[in-house]
């Protein structure tokens, strides 16, 4: 749809939240983000499962993984080394789930975490937070994670309001 200041909204089209999750953090982020777009049919695509999707089907696509020591996981390294070339020709989002605190180092493992085609053709793009439990680290984990945080055993920084302003800019509301 055309909006008067020559801007468009995309109403009730496909779209594509594909996204690589260890613990599921960047799961849960997603199906918040799901539920912000309900008035548009959404699929929620996790690499885990489906290893090589079908994307060619979707108006517009959010592309979404953890960040773990500032790299991005490799499904989606992968996904992303099949389908740049497509990838750029869609309504293109992109987001990270993470728990750097500084906005630099934030910024930076956004823009490390995609090829630079893909943020050139980007609509959206974000930050989302992270959280992590002890519960669900491996023992390697837990010690580098208990060192950052101390005794902390769960914290959570996930940003709902990132998450909106995505969803939003995804679709061009």
């Amino acid at each position: 749809m055309i909006l008067p200041d020559g801007a468009y909204t995309l109403g009730g089209v496909k779209i594509a939240i594909v996204f690589a999750s260890k613990n599921g953090t960047t799961c849960k982020a997603a199906k918040r983000m799901a539920s912000l777009l309900a008035e548009h049919e959404v699929d929620l695509i996790n690499l885990g499962e489906v290893k090589k999707p079908r994307l060619d089907q979707y108006q517009a696509i959010a592309l979404g993984t953890a960040i773990y020591a500032g790299k991005p996981l490799k499904m989606m390294k992968a996904l992303v080394k099949r389908q740049e070339v497509a990838l750029q020709k869609a309504r293109l989002g992109l987001f990270v789930c993470g728990m750097m605190k500084e906005n630099d180092k934030r910024a930076s493992e956004l823009a490390d975490a995609f090829p630079e085609s893909l943020h050139a053709s980007a609509v959206a793009e974000a930050f989302l937070g992270g959280e992590f439990n002890l519960d669900q680290l491996t023992a390697i984990e837990k010690l580098v994670i208990s060192r950052i945080a101390g005794e902390a055993t769960r914290a959570s920084t996930i940003d709902d309001n990132a998450i909106e302003v995505f969803a939003k800019q995804l679709v061009g509301a």
